[in-house]
């Protein structure tokens, strides 16, 4: 498990490299965030080493949500905008609907200099 600083990172607001493959998951999972969160000024990022060295990261000030495709496989595995896509890449799944809970729940912004084991 990844220490929880890194997990929980503010981020740059730099987004993980651009990758054409993963593009339509990206898409595909922007347009199914604000049904997990509410939220409608959220984006999804899924690419290769996203997730700023964990599985996935919520970046609140980025207004961000990375997952790291290596949870998903290959691009082709399955249509991400078709509802059934779920049960194919449940980790990954599992880990964009983790950090919609964060970007949900997680309403507190850490005053600077907080140590982060207090963080």
């Amino acid at each position: 498990m990844p220490n929880p600083s890194t997990h929980r990172a503010a981020g740059s607001g730099i987004p993980a490299a651009n990758a054409p493959d993963w593009r339509p998951w990206s898409d595909a999972w922007t347009r199914h965030i604000p049904v997990l969160t509410g939220r409608h000024d959220l984006t999804v990022t899924v690419a290769l080493g996203a997730g700023g060295g964990a599985p996935a990261c919520f970046y609140p000030d980025a207004r961000r949500i990375e997952v790291d495709a290596t949870h998903i496989g290959a691009p082709d595995i399955t249509n991400p905008h078709k509802a059934g896509h779920k049960r194919l890449v449940p980790t990954a799944y599992g880990l964009l609907v983790h950090e919609a809970a964060h970007a949900t729940h997680s309403l507190w912004t850490t005053p600077p200099g907080t140590p982060p084991v207090v963080a």
